[in-house]
């Protein structure tokens, strides 16, 4: 199956938060609580929204194992089936789907 092929840095996807520019991979509702995945072109970073101030964005730390597992989950099934292309046509997630294999493939 073919995936479906977006273009990651663009204007519809940016979003400021705390006054440094992101730009969506992700967002989604899980559990009635509500998640924005993004990146700043570097790092993938995961946000939860403030139950009492759903403007308000929480970072979600490697503490909170739980989340990130369902998280990963998540963004796992989204890589399956779509292509985030950065600015030069390359599927971005790749290499961090590639540091993720590498490393399991150094803890077995």
């Amino acid at each position: 199956m073919e995936k479906q092929k977006f273009n990651l840095f663009v204007e519809e996807r940016k979003i400021q938060i705390n006054n440094e520019t992101f730009y969506i991979i992700l967002e989604f509702e899980e559990n009635g609580d509500h998640y924005l995945i993004v990146t700043n072109k570097d790092v993938i970073i995961s946000f939860k929204a403030d139950p009492k101030n759903p403007e308000n964005l929480l970072p979600i730390y490697d503490e909170e194992a739980k989340e990130l597992e369902i998280i990963e989950t998540i963004i796992n099934d989204y890589y399956d089936h779509n292509l985030l292309l950065d600015e030069e046509g390359n599927d971005f997630l790749a290499r961090f789907f590639e540091d993720q294999e590498e490393e399991e493939e150094i803890i077995n």
